[in-house]
């Protein structure tokens, strides 16, 4: 069954996700820390949710249909999961620059070391 909806509808439909938009980008420049990437995945889904339901019609549509796309959201809330699981718990490393060893051929050798190998040359 198809409904056809108001063109007004989807006016303010597409508004919103214009200010989504704007939302997304304003977000993408405050520092929230480990939140960022749960914000910007709820915008991210807000979005969508509104394509699937007006510009694709799911609002109007049948139960089976409702269902293939609602198993689906599941998939992907559960690969969300996934990924925040990801994101919160890992351990942000910060390495030290490494000194530079400089060398030569002379100093190893007054050390009783092969140049090519470091073994001693007894």
């Amino acid at each position: 069954m198809h409904v056809a909806a108001d063109v007004s509808l989807y006016r303010r439909i597409f508004l919103c996700l214009i200010a989504l938009t704007f939302v997304t980008v304003f977000v993408a420049f405050v520092d929230l820390g480990p939140w960022n990437v749960l914000v910007a995945l709820l915008i991210a889904s807000t979005k969508a949710l509104l394509v699937l339901l007006y510009f694709m019609g799911l609002r109007w549509a049948d139960r089976l249909i409702r269902f293939g796309v609602v198993s689906a959201v599941v998939t992907v809330l559960i690969l969300f999961a996934g990924v925040l699981n990801d994101d919160f718990h890992r351990e942000i490393r910060r390495f030290q620059p490494v000194q530079e060893i400089r060398a030569t051929l002379d100093d190893l050798r007054v050390r009783g070391l092969d140049g090519i190998t470091g073994r001693s040359e007894d």
